[in-house]
């Protein structure tokens, strides 16, 4: 299987946070787009966050990615070592549980839309260049030498976050110094990575997924160091909905849907005193109105991302050894991958692809040939003969309502609100019944939370249904 560099985001918790702006702050605050359009004006590289959990910062690069090109953007670095962008040569994208808060979502969509809109009408050497600044950089190889030999954690221990986030960033930062500095003086560079990434001070004392405190030299760090006032960074946050905020109902149906620009002196007046020094590592905080929650691409059937799940899991036949290993982050890599694309394939076209992942006797190398005559031999109309279908506005609502219900934080060993999770849950149920996973937490919930009638109810229906076998 072609290697995926994943880009994970169960830290970024962290970062979320709900800053109350007075209405008239928020009022009278600079349009983002045009504050960031002088900013490229005056500036070599400029720094976007991508929040991981919401797209709103995929929509606003993709709705601004002209006049940021006529300001003078020429590339476009963006996070990972793959081409992730729908469309693209060489596509594919790795399978999340919806649950997890992660980068790369289908929303991707809109700006690889932007980048061929703006490319389309070019000649190759005035066209928008889109980079991924982590090509070439191998784990668990670097450089031909193994982990023991470059005295690297193994990937499997608590410490493998520390060398990764440090490797990556450093890795990064040279490869955009390399870029921009052969480039010409009037072409610029826009970075939209995690907004962890963004901050241009080191991050002292930190530890991720239990690793051992560690200083983190970010991204921004580096480019901060090299450019000094020709370089800004730009954490994005969302206000998240009118019941979190101390808006009246006039105030926030007045404020327009527009993306404003608050510098962080302002935001730290209004934030708890740990954000607000959190935050003071950018310029400035991009504040946008409403949050958009992102589509893991599995929950898209399209054409593309059926047949990418169909033909990779092809790759996997034979390999017996892949359910065998143990995995950091399982469902990340090969046994997870592979588990989630007999899952969904289950989901998408039920006895189509009748293979039970329990019946020994069964070869998934018969199930794909049956499913290849029945559905991908005709490779233009493969959507057309999914079984259950959601409209965007369902699929947005139901990823909502399971990343922010905390399971990963609940998986972390932090406490739970279960009668709000349970509700959460029995929510996402009713939008989306067919996908296990919403019925999967919610027995799980009710179990935890002493409702064992409800439990044993829910955890009988899972066991009763094809997916689970």
């Amino acid at each position: 299987m072609k290697k995926l560099l994943v880009l994970v985001s169960s830290c970024m918790a962290l970062y979320s946070c709900n800053p109350q702006i007075p209405y008239q702050v928020l009022l009278n605050a600079p349009d983002a787009k045009e504050y960031i359009v002088n900013e490229i004006f005056e500036k070599k590289i400029i720094f976007i966050s991508e929040d991981h959990i919401t797209e709103n910062p995929i929509f606003f690069l993709s709705e601004n990615l002209q006049p940021f090109y006529n300001a003078g953007v020429r590339y476009l670095f963006l996070e990972g070592g793959l081409n992730t962008l729908p469309g693209q040569d060489g596509y594919q994208f790795g399978c999340f549980f919806p649950w997890v808060s992660a980068g790369g979502k289908y929303e991707w969509l809109e700006l690889s839309e932007a980048v061929l809109n703006i490319n389309r009408q070019l000649p190759e050497k005035d066209q928008l260049k889109v980079l991924f600044p982590e090509e070439g950089l191998e784990f668990p190889l670097v450089n031909g030498k193994t982990f023991e030999e470059l005295g690297a954690p193994l990937p499997d221990s608590p410490d493998w976050t520390e060398y990764a986030l440090t490797r990556r960033d450093e890795y990064a930062s040279k490869r955009i110094v390399e870029t921009m500095d052969a480039a010409a003086a009037d072409e610029k560079a826009i970075i939209f990575y995690g907004s962890a990434h963004g901050q241009k001070k080191p991050v002292f004392n930190t530890s991720f997924n239990n690793s051992s405190p560690f200083t983190w030299k970010t991204l921004s760090y580096y480019l901060s160091e090299k450019y000094g006032g020709q370089f800004a960074s730009f954490r994005y946050l969302s206000l998240f909905g009118f019941k979190y905020t101390p808006y009246s109902e006039k105030e926030w149906s007045s404020l327009a849907d527009v993306q404003k620009i608050i510098a962080w002196d302002d935001v730290k007046k209004y934030m708890h005193k740990s954000y607000g020094e959190l935050f003071s590592m950018y310029d400035a905080c991009i504040v946008d109105k409403e949050s958009v929650y992102g589509i893991c691409y599995q929950y898209m059937p399209t054409n593309e991302n059926l047949a990418y799940m169909f033909n990779s899991l092809k790759e996997y036949e034979g390999k017996i050894d892949i359910l065998q290993s143990e995995e950091n982050y399982v469902h990340f890599q090969d046994r997870g991958q592979y588990l989630m694309y007999i899952y969904y394939l289950k989901l998408y076209f039920g006895d189509s692809f009748n293979y039970r992942f329990w019946d020994t006797g069964q070869s998934l190398e018969d199930a794909l040939d049956a499913l290849n005559v029945a559905v991908f031999s005709q490779p233009d109309t493969v959507a057309d003969k999914v079984l259950v279908k959601k409209d965007i506005s369902a699929l947005r609502e139901y990823h909502r309502l399971m990343v922010t219900s905390n399971i990963e934080g609940f998986i972390d060993g932090s406490k739970v609100n279960f009668p709000y999770n349970i509700k959460q849950m029995k929510d996402a149920v009713a939008i989306f019944p067919e996908d296990l996973w919403s019925f999967y937490w919610l027995a799980f919930m009710e179990t935890e939370h002493s409702k064992y009638k409800n439990a044993a109810a829910h955890w009988e229906y899972i066991i009763s249904q094809p997916l689970a076998a």
